[in-house]
């Protein structure tokens, strides 16, 4: 297994047993941007609809569904993440609940989304692309129910008081109460509860959430306890990754020895919530790596950039290091994720020694010898210019130290400057070599008599005169 998939399941490999690792493998990374379009290659049919249903309100408080759509829009293929908020209070029936995140949907400016239904039922569709994944959360005790889940991951936050908890598959309502018990025994409970009637459900290591593998024709959380939020994450895409943060996957970088390179990331926040995630970078070579550690907060949706810089000891040749980072929630830490990004060690060849004569006369021919070594012995190319005008594309490829023969004359009298440089197959140049070569007016005497003979016909017979 390559070691970018490696990188992709680290996660699953804690929470999923071996039959499921075959279902999530990532046949590629996908890289979402919150709401800003991001062109794609290509993306997999899914469904284009899916509807929620709505309930009264038990408290005051908001309800929060972000909705991941990628398709066609504006005549441009994209894939981007939506967040939609609407505020609810006690009183509220459950279709001024419907009506309001409906409203909410159907306003946003630009948004390829429709939500359509009467009710308490709303029916939420794309005409020109795929709905993947959605997340709801609320804080107001009402019950929420969605549909065409193929995985969902639940979990509750805050600090249970009194009231209990539910959640529904199918029709099949798992419940339990809160009063007395930690977070990671109220997952306990519902884990056990869902286990125990055939469901496929699998704990997270944490305790902090939970994840059910299957479709089914409503899916639901809530909680009517007044310090509890629920929070669920239903995916109808198997091939999106099912977490709720991204590490965006990097290209290869180069640097050379004793220098710095800077390795940025971006992640991406698809949850439906705000939260602060602790970012760590590591290396497998021990290099020095600033900041190591580092705390973001993300609201909603948001995208980030961070940069971290690795320096590369002084001596280092012809070696791949490899960066890995990690970030993770602090409330909730089954929501992390990792990427990497290989740095590979190229030092720039040596200055290229000319060796030839530095005086020569015009229109005859000199012989140069150019030699450059590549600390990383890397193949090099080399370039000449010649100093009046004549310049070489990039000669080669040569072993590193291997001398090279070129020829050149220079037709006019004046003082040239050679120069050249070497640069290996990375593409990185080393600095210029230089050699002055002088061609001064070189004339015959045989030829100057002839001029003079020509333009004074009778230039002897005045000589020979005047001697006489």
């Amino acid at each position: 297994m390559g070691l970018l998939n490696k990188m992709r399941l680290n996660y699953l490999n804690k929470i999923l047993v071996t039959g499921l690792i075959a279902i999530f493998i990532l046949t590629s990374f996908i890289s979402v941007c919150a709401v800003n379009n991001v062109q794609i290659s290509k993306y997999v049919t899914t469904s284009n609809t899916f509807y929620i249903t709505t309930g009264a309100p038990t408290k005051n408080g908001t309800w929060t569904l972000s909705i991941y759509h990628k398709g066609l829009w504006n005549n441009k293929t994209y894939e981007g993440v939506w967040i939609f908020e609407v505020s609810t209070h006690v009183g509220m029936t459950a279709e001024e609940v419907a009506l309001a995140m409906k409203n909410e949907i159907n306003n946003k400016q630009g948004c390829p989304l429709t939500a359509t239904g009467s009710g308490i039922i709303i029916t939420i569709s794309s005409e020109n692309g795929q709905i993947a994944k959605y997340s709801s959360k609320s804080d107001d005790g009402q019950s929420i129910h969605g549909t065409l889940s193929q995985m969902s991951a639940f979990c509750f936050t805050g600090t249970p008081s009194s009231g209990s908890v539910k959640v529904d598959l199918g029709g099949f309502l798992a419940s339990t109460t809160t009063d007395g018990k930690s977070l990671i025994q109220i997952h306990e409970a519902l884990f056990t509860l869902l286990q125990n009637n055939g469901f496929f459900v699998i704990m997270d290591s944490s305790g902090l959430a939970f994840f059910v593998v299957g479709t089914y024709s409503i899916v639901g959380i809530d909680s009517d306890d007044p310090w509890l939020t629920s929070m669920g994450e239903f995916l109808l895409d198997l091939t999106v990754e099912p977490f709720g943060i991204y590490v965006g996957m990097q290209e290869d970088s180069f640097g050379s020895s004793g220098n710095t390179v800077s390795a940025v990331f971006d992640f991406l926040n698809f949850r439906c919530v705000s939260d602060t995630y602790n970012i760590t970078a590591t290396d497998e070579l021990g290099w020095v790596i600033d900041p190591a550690y580092d705390e973001q907060g993300f609201t909603a949706g948001q995208k980030k950039f961070r940069g971290f810089d690795v320096t590369i000891p002084s001596g280092t040749y012809n070696t791949t290091n490899i960066v890995n980072v990690t970030i993770e929630s602090l409330s909730s830490p089954w929501i992390n994720s990792s990427g990497y990004m290989r740095i590979t060690v190229n030092n720039p060849p040596s200055i290229t020694i000319i060796d030839g004569i530095n005086n020569g006369n015009r229109n005859i021919e000199y012989q140069y010898n150019f030699t450059a070594v590549d600390p990383d012995a890397d193949d090099i190319y080399y370039f000449i210019d010649w100093g009046d005008g004549n310049k070489t594309d990039w000669l080669g490829p040569y072993s590193s130290g291997e001398k090279i023969i070129k020829n050149h004359s220079w037709n006019q009298k004046g003082i040239y400057i050679v120069k050249a440089a070497a640069k290996d197959v990375n593409g990185l140049q080393g600095s210029y070599g230089t050699l002055t070569v002088t061609i001064p007016r070189s004339v015959s005497k045989n030829i100057l008599l002839n001029i003079l003979l020509e333009r004074f016909p009778n230039i002897f017979k005045l000589v020979k005169y005047i001697l006489s």
